[in-house]
């Protein structure tokens, strides 16, 4: 039995302070996790915080509705896309920590370059960024 999400699903799960927080889509398949709903987000309209404009949040309840209602892969089929899945999940994951840890190394460095002389060129060309992009990461912005 496929469960239609709502466009106020999908916004609740958006700004839902608990990281763990799910939309629920029954027992044959896998919740919607914030994760999952932050990769479908790049694939529409958001503004400068990555926040989907407001006429985007329908688009995202239609793209996990549609998902919810397609045939269901069995046997070994579904083993590989779980394990394709649970791939993709690991690597978002690994690469959300990695731009944690790079912009959080970014920051120290924008903010410490009267200590360590760091230029704000030569930290452009190091990290491949423009200095606008630097000091959005400085100022916690985007």
């Amino acid at each position: 039995m496929s469960h239609t999400i709502t466009a106020e699903q999908v916004r609740e799960l958006w700004e839902a302070a608990d990281p763990a927080a799910v939309i629920d889509r029954g027992e044959d398949l896998a919740p919607v996790t914030k994760e999952d709903l932050a990769v479908l987000a790049d694939q529409v309209d958001t503004d400068d915080e990555g926040r989907p404009l407001p006429d985007q949040w329908e688009v995202l309840a239609d793209q996990l509705s549609a998902g919810a209602e397609s045939e269901l892969p069995t046997g070994p089929a579904a083993d590989v896309l779980q394990a394709v899945e649970d791939a993709r999940r690991n690597r978002d994951r690994v690469k959300a920590a990695a731009d944690d840890e790079f912009n959080r190394l970014i920051r120290s460095a924008m903010l410490n370059r009267k200590d360590t002389k760091v230029r704000v060129k030569d930290l452009e060309k190091a990290a491949d960024l423009s200095r606008a992009r630097l000091y959005q990461i400085r100022d916690g912005r985007r």
